[in-house]
């Protein structure tokens, strides 16, 4: 038995769901109209799933209102997440976070706001080498929020180069320690060091807790390559809106 095929059913129907109603018995039309209504519903569930949460919704609240505490008069927008997302991203030791835009919330500006004005990275001459990541833009991104740095002995050279993980800036290190402090009161990095994907020269930093603070070190290349037992990564991955 051969099926008169239609424009619409030839795009939508596979060969294997065409065999599967002709065994069933069913008509080319009755097979196009079941592909059809698959298709509309297979749509209907990617718009569900992709549609912001209740959790979007209260990470959102929560950021506005840290970033006011702060001293910071910006809007943060609506991230679309999902619960469901949400949920798989916590399965993997994962957390929500929002970098603003630099001329909104510049490093400076946030880094004073969190009482660290004296780091060497606001008035030390090596702030220069610092190859910094201003944005244009605000963006939500995905960090890893294990309180020991995940990948530990792992050097820089390998995350990056022959793993190619997107490691956090600098500047999100800092959001996602002091908001992840605030709102958990956990500090990161307690024993552990974070490599960075922030280049200092030829070199990179690392960034860790000290003192109830962030603090960041500055390495040249000649140790990148190196592994440290208490020395890891942490990937970020921005939201696409």
């Amino acid at each position: 038995m051969s099926v008169n095929r239609t424009p619409v059913a030839v795009s939508l129907m596979s060969e294997r769901l065409v065999q599967f109603g002709l065994s069933l018995g069913l008509t080319a039309e009755q097979i196009a109209e079941a592909a059809l209504n698959l298709s509309s519903k297979n749509k209907e569930q990617e718009g569900t799933s992709l549609a912001p949460g209740n959790l979007a919704q209260t990470r959102n609240n929560w950021f506005q209102n840290w970033y006011r505490e702060l001293g910071f008069n910006l809007s943060v927008p609506l991230p679309a997440v999902s619960d469901k997302e949400f949920s798989r991203r916590g399965d993997l030791g994962q957390d929500l976070f929002y970098r603003p835009s630099s001329s909104m919330a510049s490093y400076e500006a946030l880094m004073t706001a969190v009482g660290q004005s004296n780091h060497w990275t606001l008035t030390h001459g090596d702030r220069e080498k610092v190859v910094w990541e201003p944005t244009a833009t605000g963006y939500w991104f995905w960090a890893e929020v294990a309180q020991d740095c995940p990948r530990l002995g792992t050097p820089w050279n390998k995350l990056t180069k022959v793993q190619k993980l997107n490691l956090l800036s600098l500047e999100e290190y800092v959001i996602v320690w002091w908001a992840h402090k605030a709102a958990t009161n956990v500090m990161l990095d307690a024993g552990t060091w974070s490599w960075l994907r922030t280049r200092f020269g030829r070199g990179a930093l690392h960034a860790y807790e000290c003192d109830g603070r962030v603090d960041a070190s500055r390495w040249n290349d000649d140790v990148l390559a190196c592994p440290y037992d208490f020395a890891g990564g942490r990937v970020a991955e921005v939201v696409k809106m």
